[in-house]
């Protein structure tokens, strides 16, 4: 520790991240409380943006299973959804 230097000073890992989750803490509760309590008024975006996703990577998946000789399979694409 050089001259001058008090203990605030000093680098801490991770101190800013675990500052700011704890800021936002009453933010993050109320986020997840209220997504569960929208009840079905969340499901139908939930559902639309499920298959927005996996209707590419199915389709695709496909493409590149019949152009590998089978190499390639829609599991594998399903790994990086």
């Amino acid at each position: 520790m050089q001259e001058g230097e008090n203990m605030e000073e000093m680098f801490v890992p991770f101190q800013g991240i675990k500052n700011d989750l704890r800021g936002r803490l009453t933010c993050y509760k109320q986020d997840w409380t209220g997504g569960f309590r929208a009840g079905f008024r969340i499901l139908a975006p939930t559902t639309y943006i499920f298959f927005a996703s996996a209707i590419p990577v199915i389709s695709f998946g496909e493409q590149l299973d019949r152009n590998t000789g089978n190499f390639y399979i829609d599991v594998f694409s399903f790994k990086r959804l």
